[in-house]
């Protein structure tokens, strides 16, 4: 878990910056980008039917070997940033 929570404050920090850098993102956009909050992660972990047999590490390869779960995190101009959840791929 303390990867995961690593990962979405990296993710956190890359959005703040997209955000500061592209004078296209609305004044409402970087309010709620700052608003991002990783403490909050939730993870819900697959059953183990539902996952697939894991390869070795040297035969991972970038865009096709894909993961068991997902990060999702829903966003809304009124709402800002929800919850963010690592959960089982739909």
């Amino acid at each position: 878990m303390p990867h995961a929570r690593r990962f979405l404050a990296s993710t956190s920090a890359l959005f703040l910056r997209i955000a500061r850098l592209d004078p296209l993102a609305s004044s409402t956009s970087r309010r709620f980008l700052s608003k991002f909050d990783s403490s909050q992660l939730r993870i819900q972990r697959g059953r183990e039917d539902q996952m697939g047999e894991k390869p070795p590490v040297d035969k991972l390869v970038f865009g096709k070997t894909m993961t068991d779960h997902m990060l999702t995190c829903k966003w809304s101009e009124t709402e800002g940033w929800g919850k963010p959840l690592i959960e089982p791929v739909r």
